[in-house]
């Protein structure tokens, strides 16, 4: 299908709905039945900011909506592994992992999954086999999905790492976390696949009944040592006490909220949280909260990695306000004093 935006403009769209934007746009009709995922390739002739949004009604008719990244096609292709911090399965946990093939040939690899400790972990493939190492090839402009059963009554915990075969390139990857309680699904959340990196910094907010927590692995079999350091919103005045430098074992793993990496940080704390080390390590923000029907809801994002720059200008594609949506912004300086100035658009592009 073809369609124009407006310059500054905005539109949001269910994949059924991209024929009110471009006429020509068509799916076939059992695709729910019959095809149930693919891809969807967007081009233009100018610089757009896309976010894919995932929509789940659960057994409740309410609908969850969580992000998932997004492939952009304009990065060159690579050869190296993918990392997935935190990976959870049984207890009421359903992982997904969404890879696409953004390239012209066939890619193949696989998945290992492993435990905190560094040992294998054994899950249960949906509808497959039950192991702790998966294969993936995936067709050019391709999708390959793997998910858990979550048959486990106990909650299994760790990390997954992509490994692409000698020759291929490496797909785009993504993953999404379901929890269910009792039979009710009351949260997803999309996963991005995480860089390597040896100091980075995370926003802690213990405020209204939310938590933030850490998700972090070792990408190789080497062991590491991190340090952690509690500031607050300043970013420069130190806050709790941490418990000194943690050790992770080759291909180890650890999730923990940040009240259990430092110690003394005052009720309803916000700032950030310092991680570092000499070695490379992947992490993932964890953020919860318990609501007023006492469901525990669980969102992620990225860290801000202090080894890379900040893209500049940053645009949020998807904001919403009112009739019951609130939109919060979390900006952090991984390296320094910055200056800032928000600015809001309608779809229309005017202020």
């Amino acid at each position: 299908g073809h369609g124009t935006v407006a310059g500054g403009g905005h539109f949001a769209k269910f994949i059924d709905q991209l024929k009110d934007v471009a006429p020509d746009f068509n799916i076939p009709g059992d695709f729910p039945s019959a095809i149930l995922f693919g891809s969807l390739d967007i081009a233009s002739d100018k610089p757009l900011s896309v976010l894919a949004l995932r929509l789940t009604t659960n057994q409740r008719k309410e609908a969850l909506l969580t992000s998932t990244p997004v492939a952009d096609l304009t990065q060159p292709l690579g050869n190296l592994p993918l990392y997935f911090p935190q990976f959870v399965d049984g207890g009421g946990y359903i992982t997904t992992i969404n890879l696409l093939n953004s390239s012209t040939a066939v890619e193949t690899g696989k998945l290992a999954l492993f435990s905190d400790n560094g040992t294998p972990l054994v899950v249960n493939q949906f509808g497959g086999t039950r192991d702790s190492t998966f294969r993936y090839s995936i067709q050019p402009g391709g999708v390959f999905v793997f998910q858990t059963d979550g048959s486990p009554v106990d909650v299994n915990i760790g990390s997954v790492q992509l490994t692409p075969d000698a020759g291929t390139w490496s797909p785009i990857g993504a993953g999404v976390f379901s929890f269910l309680q009792g039979s009710v699904r009351v949260t997803e959340s999309g996963v991005p696949a995480a860089i390597p990196t040896t100091h980075a910094r995370i926003y802690i907010d213990h405020s209204g009944g939310h938590g933030t927590g850490l998700a972090i692995a070792s990408p190789g079999s080497s062991e590491i040592n991190i340090t952690f350091k509690a500031y607050k919103t300043d970013g420069s005045t130190p806050a709790g006490t941490t418990a000194g430098p943690l050790k992770l074992t080759g291909n180890g793993h650890m999730a923990k909220f940040a009240s259990e990496l430092i110690s003394g940080l005052p009720a309803n704390f916000t700032g950030v949280l310092d991680i570092s080390s000499s070695s490379p390590f992947v992490a993932l923000t964890l953020r919860s909260l318990t609501n007023s029907r006492g469901n525990f809801l669980l969102t992620t994002f990225p860290i801000a990695d202090a080894t890379r720059a900040a893209p500049t200008p940053i645009v949020f594609p998807q904001i919403a306000d009112g009739g019951g949506y609130v939109t919060e912004f979390i900006l952090l300086s991984a390296a320094g004093p910055s200056s800032t100035t928000l600015n809001l658009y309608g779809e229309d592009g005017m202020p």
